[in-house]
């Protein structure tokens, strides 16, 4: 069975419940509130962009997070 990989569309929490170590990553380009409550109801695409990260960066960060879950 292949694990689903994260999409920029994908939420936040569930994100982190399934895959924990990509905390390290979202952590690594500036995204420290991933604890807060708006990263229950937040994809991942906005809330790197309401940080002021740009959509190269986003699919960076992405790109970084589904390796790590592919190990």
């Amino acid at each position: 069975m292949k694990k689903q990989l994260i999409t920029k569309k994908t939420n936040i929490g569930k994100i982190l419940k399934k895959y924990p170590q990509t905390k390290e990553v979202f952590q690594k380009y500036g995204l420290h509130c991933i604890d807060c409550s708006l990263a229950e109801i937040e994809t991942l695409e906005q809330g790197l962009e309401s940080h002021m990260i740009d959509k190269k960066t986003i699919e960076q960060i992405i790109k970084e997070a589904n390796i790590i879950i592919k190990k």
